[in-house]
């Protein structure tokens, strides 16, 4: 394999400068500019770097919509475990969307549990889009997650759906 190696660095350093260009002439054309055009740009538009204990340092906050469907058995284990994050949501919407169970009850008791920010519930059936673009309505953060309700979220960035 080394010698593989020592063969084409000796071809390439025979050659003439325009042998070279003969021969590497579409990456001297199109990807040299390309390439240095995106690194000048990076460099002179790019956003500086915050300074420790500046002002103005952005901390985002974080609503999470849940919207669901028949799912009272699985909308607490959700929440709870949304709850249990390292860096939990600063608000939770959950969406009852049209469902025939007892997801709307659950969903009322854990509000006032206080485990979620806001409840919402609709007596007909949009369909997952409906109900996610109903609770965006209301979620007030500056990051705004989606999740389904048959999910459980480990702390350490797994994801468990449909148990």
């Amino acid at each position: 394999m080394f010698s593989a190696i020592a063969d084409g660095l000796n071809y390439l350093t025979s050659q003439s400068g325009a042998s070279l260009l003969a021969l590497f002439w579409f990456t001297v054309i199109f990807e040299v500019p390309r390439y240095s055009m995106a690194f000048i740009a990076a460099t002179f538009f790019g956003r500086p770097k915050p300074q420790a204990g500046s002002e103005g340092i952005f901390d985002p906050t974080v609503s999470v919509i849940v919207a669901g469907h028949n799912e009272a058995d699985a909308i607490e284990r959700c929440v709870m475990s949304l709850r249990e994050q390292s860096r939990p949501p600063d608000e939770i919407v959950v969406i009852s969307d049209g469902s025939r169970d007892a997801m709307p009850e659950r969903i009322r008791d854990l509000q006032a549990r206080g485990l979620i920010d806001q409840a919402h519930s609709t007596d007909l059936r949009g369909g997952k889009s409906a109900g996610v673009n109903l609770g965006k309505r209301f979620a007030s953060g500056d990051i705004v997650i989606n999740v389904d309700c048959d999910c459980s979220y480990d702390r350490h960035g797994g994801q468990i759906c449909g148990v």
